[in-house]
């Protein structure tokens, strides 16, 4: 169910968002290092790797959202079929709690271009001028004004986006969240193209969605907007990582400040209390 915002109807912009949390996409589409979809499935539902997962999804992912300064957005979460009933249960009751985000079961095996861009579609209202689509890992999170800024972003920018068809808006500066064995590390950067600070604007009727432009790349052949103001995103960093990303922060993209800087940084930008999150990371890990 979509949040209750108010919406222009002089010129209406949909923002919506995709989270795939632990779908088991056909074999290849992603890291390509399972032979057959039962061992993607064994490694995707580890017991204790879903419980990570859960924990970081209900504590970072969850609390921006519920909290979003323009409620009017919509963000579905997808899983699969045979996620194991506990765990998705879990998903049901959480997901259930934020105005705004649905749970999305489909059959597992699909190819992930295919299946992501038929969600987006599904999403889109009837009579919406632009449409703003966001791609999210459940171990992310957006600022808590995302949704706000990224309709500004588009009313700002609706014309040569719509002469254009495409273009890409970019939040470069956020931050990274480490979950090492023995506690939370929390740096502050600068770093452009991540998916979790970019929305893709697309005419409603587009047959594309964001999934079909890669985030490193849409900069390339599209019409792009840098927007680095504010701290407009979380990426997680953990043990579960398979996208290399911890690899590519740089010294440069660092921006230096005390531990309590950044936490009240946190705590204002997302609605996420920095102390609360590493006590609850360390009883995970009694």
């Amino acid at each position: 169910m979509r949040g209750c915002g108010r919406v222009d109807k002089e010129f209406r912009i949909d923002i919506n968002g995709l989270c795939r949390f632990s779908y088991p996409f056909a074999l290849g589409a992603f890291d390509g290092t399972h032979k057959t979809m039962e061992d993607l499935r064994a490694s995707l539902y580890a017991e204790a790797r879903l419980r990570e997962r859960i924990f970081i999804f209900a504590n970072i992912f969850l609390p921006p959202l519920r909290q979003q300064t323009d409620p009017d957005f919509a963000v579905s979460v997808l899983v699969g079929d045979r996620m194991p009933l506990a765990f998705l249960n879990q998903l049901r009751v959480l997901t259930d709690a934020v105005p705004g985000v649905q749970l999305v079961i489909e059959p597992e095996g699909q190819d992930p271009k295919d299946l992501c861009t038929r969600i987006f579609r599904r999403m889109r209202r009837p009579g919406t001028d632009l449409v703003g689509e966001f791609r999210l890992d459940d171990d992310d999170a957006v600022a808590l004004d995302f949704v706000a800024r990224s309709r500004q972003a588009g009313q700002d920018f609706r014309v040569p986006i719509i002469e254009r068809g495409v273009a890409g808006v970019d939040f470069p500066a956020g931050a990274f969240v480490y979950f090492l064995d023995d506690g939370i590390v929390i740096r502050r950067l600068v770093k452009a193209h991540l998916s979790c600070g970019q929305i893709i604007f697309l005419r409603p009727q587009s047959s594309k969605s964001a999934i079909k432009y890669h985030h490193y790349r849409m900069w390339q052949k599209n019409l792009y907007i840098s927007l680095p103001q504010e701290m407009m995103y979380l990426r997680s960093v953990h043990s579960h990582n398979v996208s290399g990303v911890e690899k590519i922060v740089k010294t440069k993209d660092v921006i230096r400040a005390s531990e309590s800087q950044i936490d009240s940084m946190i705590k204002a930008r997302f609605g996420i209390d920095p102390v609360a999150l590493r006590e609850g990371w360390t009883d995970l890990h009694p």
